[in-house]
């Protein structure tokens, strides 16, 4: 892994269209709620605490690829009961401090998509529970398309806002994510990235440099405004 050194932030205003975010980790704190469901459904298919806690967990990844991590064999069975524990946790989840101020502050001067690595139902409750759901009018999730870092999910928000007459060049549109998947994501897209310092992955796990580094997501409204 590489570690970059951490750029010094300039709040100058970009002329970005489009922020397209991620879902868990960027804009909803989902750790606990997903740990949680994690457990359960590992006992659920005979893994034992111990042998969950010595493989780790990437939360951004696609749930069938986590669970391979975990050395699980039969994938939708163990999918399938991910999904029924982790419908009685989400009450947990939270969106980060600043981001209701955030989005709320962009709302109608730029235009706010997600791409997430969430299936539509779950990122929809996520969304719904942490009281940010009206932002959005294009969620470009899993199970509509290929998972992060293909670019599919790109081509489908731009599909989605051309038929209504919106037209994005890769220059107009930032990337804002906290994993090395998303800024993946972003250099495949032919787009800019900003890395959200408040979510689950730490600097040291990056292996592209981002356009910028947020703190907090006030950094990033005084960067767009």
């Amino acid at each position: 892994m590489r570690c970059f050194q951490r750029m010094p932030f300039f709040f100058t205003a970009m002329n970005y269209r489009l922020i397209i975010f991620d879902l868990d980790g960027t804009l909803v704190d989902s750790r606990d709620s997903i740990m949680a469901a994690m457990g359960d459904m590992a006992r659920e298919m005979g893994l034992t605490q111990e042998q969950l806690s010595q493989r780790p967990i990437h939360i951004g990844l696609p749930m069938s690829d986590i669970l391979r991590e975990l050395g699980i064999q039969d994938i939708d069975a163990a999918r399938a009961a991910y999904r029924n524990h982790y419908h009685k946790y989400t009450h947990m989840e939270l969106a980060f401090p600043g981001v209701p101020e955030l989005l709320e502050q962009l709302r109608g001067t730029v235009t706010l998509a997600i791409a997430t690595n969430k299936a539509y139902e779950g990122s929809l409750r996520t969304l719904g529970n942490a009281g940010i759901r009206d932002y959005f009018d294009f969620i470009a999730s899993l199970d509509q398309g290929l998972p992060k870092p293909d670019p599919d999910a790109f081509i489908r928000i731009c599909a989605h806002y051309r038929g209504k007459g919106k037209e994005f060049l890769p220059e107009d549109c930032l990337m804002v994510g906290d994993s090395p998947i998303d800024l993946e994501f972003a250099s495949r897209c032919g787009i800019d990235s900003a890395f959200a310092e408040w979510g689950f992955h730490e600097g040291a796990d990056l292996t592209l440099q981002p356009g910028y580094f947020l703190t907090s997501p006030q950094d990033l409204m005084h960067m767009l405004l």
